[in-house]
């Protein structure tokens, strides 16, 4: 901030004064200027007045206060911001914008809202699969938000991946339409193992192979002849571990 000094009288040295906590620099300001204090550390979220004090050798003369003011401005927008796919979801991240300080946070909306956000990533979950979702994000303080959003988009297409069939040396591998069973549409002869283009993964009727001993409920949908069918994953070489498993995405619509 800046003042103009008295035009009578000799002063010794000018100070501030404000109306709430926080470090005026420098502590005093000589006769001769230069005429401006930085004032630091004041609540972000608390308006203040600034009152110049001219020191005499026979005492002290106040400035009329100054219109109340922050001692911070709303920060600019957030950049640089991403999202990648995960199954249902995406990790998000961004730059700060230059003037983000300790108490800056972020606001989300769109696809997934979230406030109060802190830190310069997040991860959402909860979407559906097989769709693309946009978010956009601003940044806040205790002084205001800022002027313009940063906007980004993921695409949770189902990621497909090809594996081969597996355990089909004792019996033709039931290929079918639904995974609840009792639906079978097709065959892949005992002995053959072949590439399959795996779409994604969802839960259905409980499988034993007995080949494995494996029992799994998950079955892999897959294209099949033009269109697309299922297939139990215990028929399958696709990773093991979760469902769905990575990188393959649930089945969601």
């Amino acid at each position: 901030m800046t003042f103009s000094p008295s035009t009578g009288g000799q002063v010794e040295r000018y100070t501030l004064r404000t109306s709430g906590p926080g470090k005026s620099v420098p502590e005093s300001v000589a006769a001769d200027g230069p005429f401006q204090f930085e004032f630091g550390g004041g609540d972000c979220a608390r308006e203040y007045t600034f009152v110049v004090v001219a020191h005499w050798a026979g005492g002290e003369v106040e400035s009329e206060p100054s219109a109340g003011a922050k001692p911070c401005v709303a920060p600019g927008s957030p950049t640089g911001f991403t999202a990648k796919a995960r199954n249902r979801g995406a990790d998000l991240s961004w730059s700060a914008p230059e003037n983000a300080a300790d108490g800056t946070t972020y606001e989300l909306t769109g696809a997934v809202t979230r406030s109060g956000v802190q830190g310069t990533s997040l991860t959402v979950d909860g979407l559906k699969n097989d769709q693309k979702h946009t978010f956009t994000l601003k940044a806040k303080n205790a002084a205001g938000e800022s002027p313009d959003v940063a906007t980004t988009t993921v695409d949770l297409a189902y990621p497909r991946k090809v594996y081969k069939n597996a355990h089909n040396d004792q019996t033709n591998t039931r290929i079918n339409s639904c995974p609840t069973g009792n639906c079978q549409i097709g065959t892949i002869p005992k002995g053959e193992y072949r590439d399959l283009t795996v779409i994604c993964q969802v839960k259905g009727m409980s499988v034993t192979e007995t080949q494995s001993g494996e029992t799994s409920v998950v079955w892999d949908r897959i294209e099949w002849n033009g269109g697309v069918a299922y297939i139990s994953d215990t028929l399958m070489t696709t990773p093991r571990g979760g469902f769905p498993a990575p990188p393959l995405f649930e089945c969601t619509d």
